[in-house]
C-alpha cells in the first residue's frame, strides 16, 4: 500500500486519483462509515494517507483507523486492555488531560498542527519532569482520541482530528 500511495511519484497523495483511490479503499474496509469517509475533504484526506499508511500491511488494517471518523469504542477489548495501561480515570490522568486541554484551547486553528501540539507536549513533560514520564502524556491522549494507547504520533492524529474533535474526545475524561 505505501508504494500506491507514495508521495514522491507523479501522481502521489496530491493526486485526486490517488485520493479518491483512498477514499474507496477507506469506504470498502470501513462501510458502517461510508458517509463520513465521503464528507471528508480531500485535504483532510490526504493529511490521513501518510499516517495511515505507514502503519498498515494490508488494506484490511485500514479498519483500525475508524477513530479517524467517529468516537472510538472505549468498551472494546483492545481499549480496555489499554485503560488499564494509562490509567484514564485516575487523578493524576484528568490532571494530565486538563492541563493540556488548557494549552490545546489556547492554539490559533491556524497553528494546530502536529509541530505546535508536539511543542506544548514537550514544555509539559520539562516542567513536570520530576513526576510524569512520556509515555503518561502520550500514551494517555492516544488512548483518548483512539481508543488505544498503541499507535501512530498523537501529535499528527490530533492534527488529523482538528482542534474541535480533540476538545470533543477530552473533555469527558476530565
Amino acid at each position: 500500500m505505501r508504494k500506491r500511495f507514495e508521495t514522491s511519484k507523479p501522481g502521489g497523495t496530491d493526486s485526486v486519483e490517488r485520493i479518491q483511490e483512498f477514499r474507496d479503499k477507506l469506504c470498502k474496509y470501513l462501510p458502517n462509515l461510508k458517509a463520513k469517509i465521503d464528507e471528508t475533504s480531500d485535504e483532510k484526506l490526504k493529511t490521513m494517507i501518510p499516517f495511515v499508511i505507514d502503519r498498515i500491511q494490508l488494506y484490511g488494517d485500514a479498519a483500525e483507523f475508524g477513530y479517524l471518523f467517529e468516537l472510538p469504542d472505549y468498551k472494546s477489548e483492545k481499549s480496555l486492555k489499554s485503560l488499564n495501561k494509562v490509567k484514564a480515570g485516575s487523578d493524576e490522568a484528568r490532571k494530565i488531560l486538563r492541563d493540556l486541554f488548557e494549552s490545546f484551547e489556547k492554539i490559533p486553528e491556524n497553528e494546530y498542527n502536529d509541530g505546535t501540539i508536539l511543542k506544548i507536549c514537550g514544555e509539559y513533560l520539562y516542567a513536570n519532569k520530576k513526576t510524569i514520564k512520556n509515555e503518561d502524556v502520550y500514551h494517555l491522549l492516544r488512548y483518548v482520541l483512539s481508543g488505544t494507547h498503541a499507535g501512530g504520533p498523537v501529535g499528527k492524529m490530533i492534527e488529523i482530528l482538528g482542534k474541535d474533535e480533540v476538545q470533543k474526545r477530552i473533555r469527558p475524561w476530565l
